[in-house]
């Protein structure tokens, strides 16, 4: 005869040795069969991530298309140059021989060309890849400064500071990736990264950009900046970390071996002094352009002092030019006093590159800016949200 179960005897039967057995064993079921699922907290977990990535992710993508429309509309039939001028690369025949050591980002259209068979359309998925991955690594930068809010507003830098920097008649490959290198960079420094970590980069950035020596740089600025800095104002007699100075001098002996390698073994021909008329090919490694740009302002000023104000428009684009320079000089000094515990080995960096781009590079061409906006953008984000902390006592980022 089976007994009445009632709910309050259940204290009881559960005193009882077989129904302790079955409790036991119910629950070794359950845990079981519930192995393969996903319990509160991880679902919550993989929403979080879904909800902080892949916003910026679609941002990312439908920004590099609008960005990609852009420069081809600037170009017209200039875009079909930028494909030529990668591909003179691989050739042996770039249009100056600065360029032939430039091979990483003509490489990765060729592999892309090899499922596309159109090397200008190949040149345009690239683009599209390379801002995508600058839009996303926009935004964790940012998120790493304040949350979602910091994401948002250094992503939106970037797409204005790219558009603005679009330079008539070539936008090269390897622009783009140089972009990825400095935000990468700020990213490792966020993250502490071991100066293990900028080898690795060094060692790929070499073969885009002769500016991937600046990455060695940092490796000697930033631990002996860190030493005299707790030397000088902290009174901290620290031991100077020799291994990353060594690793910068490394690479600076190994990156010059490789790109003067590069431009030995597979230089064929420069073409840019046929194609702009410059007379007899220069076979410099080295373009000093200090004289044209100092005759540059020089014509600036003098523009300014003559044109009526009426037609001051015509020469709105070359006024853009010292104020951008003058917007990077800012954002050096700012980073290198107002937070230099963390960004002074950088601030130091792109200030000898700022003094190279004004040795070896037209300033005119708007398009060798590209590399400095991931610091103009950090300056410019550190210093809102250290504005609205101060003035707003209970604001938290």
């Amino acid at each position: 005869m089976v007994e009445s179960f009632d709910i309050n005897s259940l204290p009881h039967l559960l005193d009882k040795p077989q129904m302790q057995e079955i409790v036991e064993e119910r629950r070794r079921l359950v845990a079981e069969n519930s192995a393969p699922c996903f319990n509160i907290a991880q679902l919550n977990m993989i929403s979080s991530r879904i909800n902080c990535r892949f916003p910026f992710v679609a941002l990312s993508l439908l920004f590099a298309l609008a960005q990609c429309r852009l420069i081809i509309q600037l170009l017209h039939e200039d875009y079909k140059s930028c494909a030529d001028a990668a591909l003179g690369v691989l050739t042996g025949h770039p249009h100056w021989i600065v360029y032939q050591n430039r091979v990483l980002g003509p490489w990765l259209i060729y592999i892309i060309n090899l499922l596309v068979d159109n090397y200008v359309v190949s040149y345009m998925i690239f683009s599209i890849i390379m801002l995508t991955i600058a839009g996303y690594l926009a935004s964790k930068i940012g998120q790493n400064i304040c949350g979602a809010l910091g994401g948002i507003m250094f992503f939106i830098l970037l797409q204005l500071g790219f558009a603005i920097v679009m330079y008539k008649p070539l936008i090269y490959a390897w622009d783009f990736i140089s972009l990825n290198v400095f935000l990468v960079i700020i990213l490792l420094i966020q993250g502490n990264k071991s100066w293990h970590w900028f080898v690795a980069l060094f060692a790929v950035s070499v073969f885009n950009r002769d500016d991937a020596m600046f990455i060695a740089f940092w490796l000697i600025c930033e631990p002996i900046s860190f030493w005299l800095r707790a030397r000088v104002y902290e009174g901290r007699y620290l031991i100077l970390p020799w291994p990353s100075i060594a690793a910068g001098f490394a690479c600076v002996v190994v990156g010059l071996a490789v790109i003067h390698a590069l431009r030995w073994a597979l230089l064929v021909e420069e073409i840019g002094p046929k194609l702009w008329g410059h007379g007899e090919v220069s076979n410099a490694n080295f373009h000093f352009q200090l004289y044209t740009n100092l005759t540059f302002f020089e014509h600036l000023y003098g523009n300014i002092m003559l044109v009526p104000i009426a037609h001051i428009f015509n020469i709105s684009m070359s006024l853009m030019i010292p104020v951008f320079l003058l917007c990077i000089f800012s954002s050096i000094i700012f980073l290198a006093f107002k937070y230099s515990k963390l960004w002074l080995g950088l601030a130091l960096v792109h200030l000898g590159w700022l003094i190279a781009t004004l040795l070896f590079s037209d300033v005119n061409e708007t398009r060798v800016y590209i590399s400095f906006l991931p610091i103009i953008i950090l300056a410019s984000t550190l210093a809102v949200f250290d504005i609205k902390i101060n003035s707003t006592a209970d604001t938290t980022c």
